[in-house]
């Protein structure tokens, strides 16, 4: 074979391998893996991409999951319940012949009392008398009271007598706008002053409500058992079982000042006696901030001569 033949074989050996390796190509492509032949067994010819040992193969890509954006919506429904407020004394105490039923202190609060009364009954007497209280506040709701009860100055020449009265004053609720404020309260009277003997309980309710800005209405009964006398007191036919109820108003003539008009129907001290029938007439008004002065007239409707026709009383009262 001469020099130009094997240069052609040599050149047909090479087209051959470039054709085939395009065929094996295509057919990897395509998904036929070709078989090689000639070499005492027929195996298919696998095809590798070529890759750097050192980096690692890359991860296919994950189809994203398909995300959907919801816009939710939130509705908020208040419900409110309107409150005249969490302490809402206004000055209306005890001292009237219908008190509110709001606490006259606070939690931790303290409040001194002094008190005058005056009476002048249909048989010409005078009853003349002084007294103080101490309340403390247990709670927002509840309050503790010791009180003086009125030292009987008589008229010219009695004395006496100088009991303790013990008072718990509780609210149950403070008003809203469909229910009035309420309140219990119990009062003992204990025989410490002179010639003083038995022990009275007294219980009280009450309710107050407000009607229109400025203008409250009031609702107070009591229950009184009558087991003895207060010093000078008179002993004899007195009842023992008492009761008492009626309405009470009170509207603010200023932000300092609040006049007040209560009515009490109730029964007598004593047997023989008529019910008392007893309009009250007052005023309440503030000082300074936690300081207030009381007056208050009553007038007896029926005159009837066990009980007092006309009274009078003030009173000066300090918080702190």
């Amino acid at each position: 074979m001469t020099h130009r033949d094997r240069k052609g074989t040599k050149l047909r050996h090479s087209a051959l391998a470039i054709l085939a390796s395009g065929g094996l190509a295509v057919a990897a492509w395509a998904g036929d893996a070709p078989v090689i032949t000639g070499t005492g067994e027929d195996r298919p010819l696998l095809l590798a991409s070529y890759q750097d040992k050192g980096k690692p193969a890359a991860e296919a890509a994950k189809p994203k999951p398909a995300t959907e954006t919801v816009k939710s919506e939130k509705t908020t429904i208040k419900t409110t319940e309107s409150t005249v407020g969490t302490h809402d004394y206004r000055g209306v105490s005890g001292f009237f012949n219908v008190r509110e039923a709001n606490s006259n202190v606070t939690a931790g609060e303290t409040e001194l009392e002094f008190t005058f009364h005056w009476a002048t009954g249909a048989g010409g007497d005078d009853y003349l008398a002084p007294g103080v209280s101490l309340k403390r506040g247990l709670t927002d709701d509840l309050f503790a009271e010791v009180e003086l009860l009125p030292v009987s100055l008589g008229d010219g020449g009695g004395h006496g007598a100088g009991d303790l009265a013990l008072i718990l004053f509780y609210q149950w609720w403070h008003e809203t706008d469909g229910m009035p404020a309420f309140a219990t309260w119990i009062e003992g009277r204990f025989p410490t002053g002179d010639g003083s003997n038995g022990v009275d309980g007294e219980l009280h309710l009450n309710l107050t409500q407000t009607w229109a800005p400025g203008l409250r209405g009031h609702l107070e009964g009591f229950l009184r058992t009558a087991n003895g006398i207060a010093g000078d007191g008179d002993e004899e036919n007195i009842r023992d079982f008492q009761w008492g109820a009626g309405p009470g108003f009170d509207w603010d003539l200023s932000d300092q000042t609040v006049a007040v008009l209560n009515y009490v129907n109730g029964s007598s001290g004593h047997y023989g006696s008529s019910n008392t029938n007893v309009l009250e007439l007052g005023v309440a008004h503030e000082l300074a901030p936690q300081q207030h002065v009381k007056f208050a007239f009553d007038i007896n409707l029926d005159h009837d001569e066990g009980n007092a026709d006309f009274a009078a009383k003030v009173q000066w009262a300090m918080e702190w």
